[in-house]
């Protein structure tokens, strides 16, 4: 399977994201910056594997945020968790019908 890097800067909302590698149906790393003032770029992996009894799997990283900037991804951190896990239930609902 072909793997590239792509560059892309785009506006989604009021958060500023670019792709920072692609590799298709396996994984995609991007950048985002929160609409904050002094908002460090949060760097996140998706990846996508199947699961042992059959279908998917979505597991999500992120990079270690330098020393100085803890205090805000913990704070990011908890805010992302609040919105992700409504967003899962939602999917989940869905995919269920």
């Amino acid at each position: 399977m072909a793997q590239f890097s792509v560059k892309i800067m785009r506006l989604t909302g009021s958060v500023l994201g670019e792709n920072q590698h692609w590799h298709p149906f396996d994984y995609f790393t991007c950048g985002i910056t929160l609409p904050m003032p002094g908002a460090p770029q949060i760097v996140m992996t998706r990846r996508v594997t199947s699961a042992p009894g059959g279908g998917t799997v979505l597991s999500m990283y992120t990079a270690r945020p330098a020393p100085e900037d803890d205090a805000f991804f913990e704070k990011a951190a908890t805010g992302f968790d609040a919105a992700l896990r409504p967003a899962i239930e939602r999917l989940r609902a869905v995919l269920a019908e």
